[in-house]
């Protein structure tokens, strides 16, 4: 696969968190549509801090034009541009929000989330402890039930918060 395609949501968790480098770390290069690079920009809403497309690791792809799904409706423009660059692509796609991954699952395209990334942190040794990024990107409104926070916690061998 050549890379991952990415939503925006997930820059927004890790930036707003000042953990970018840690993404960038697993991840490596990461390509989006317009209309995530548009949700990235510094003069959008104030959401995922200034520099990220500008640190080399980003790359903006056009969609090649075809025949589009029936997008649920609660999808915004980044998560449908993200699913067709991915199914373009054939790549992995990095999403959070719920309805837009069991939609990309549905079509078939294989995904990532923080919690996989921040997992991958912790099993590479960028981190030596999940539980207070965690509690940063809930912090910084990252929903995630207490309960799920527990059992993910748990799943890497450390004490919930």
């Amino acid at each position: 696969m050549p890379g991952f395609v990415s939503d925006s949501g997930p820059f927004i968790t890790w930036a707003r968190a000042g953990r970018t480098s840690l993404l960038r770390q697993v991840v490596g290069h990461v390509f989006i549509p317009p209309a995530v690079a548009q949700e990235l920009q510094p003069s959008g809403p104030p959401r995922a801090g200034s520099d990220l497309l500008q640190e080399g690791w980003i790359q903006v792809v056009a969609l090649i034009p075809g025949a589009l799904p029936t997008f649920p409706s609660v999808l915004g423009d980044g998560e449908r541009e993200a699913i067709l660059l991915a199914r373009q692509m054939r790549s992995t796609l990095i999403v959070d929000d719920y309805p837009a991954r069991d939609f990309a699952e549905k079509l078939g395209i294989p995904i990532l989330t923080s919690l996989r990334i921040l997992a991958q942190c912790k099993h590479l040794g960028l981190i030596s402890e999940a539980a207070p990024v965690l509690e940063q990107f809930v912090r910084d409104g990252f929903w995630l039930s207490k309960a799920v926070q527990e059992k993910y916690l748990k799943q890497l061998g450390e004490t919930p918060l």
